[in-house]
């Protein structure tokens, strides 16, 4: 599902426009969902991030389900 017009200026107002997690201003931000659940908009598991801190944060949670953790 994707998240569009005055929720997105929310969470895009709350985060100032930058990345949650490395601070980048580019022109691409994504909402990410905290629980890989993309059905699941709470705004509590939902943050601002640029591409690359993005596929980071999915690395890791693909590495969490591996290990079992």
């Amino acid at each position: 599902m994707r998240i569009r017009g005055l929720r997105r200026l929310k969470l895009l107002l709350k985060s100032l426009f930058k990345c949650e997690i490395c601070g980048e201003t580019g022109k691409v931000l994504i909402i990410h969902h905290k629980d890989f659940n993309p059905k699941n908009d709470d705004p509590n598991n939902l943050m601002i991030v640029c591409p690359t801190c993005h596929f980071k944060e999915h690395l890791k949670g693909k590495r969490k389900m591996e290990s079992g953790k």
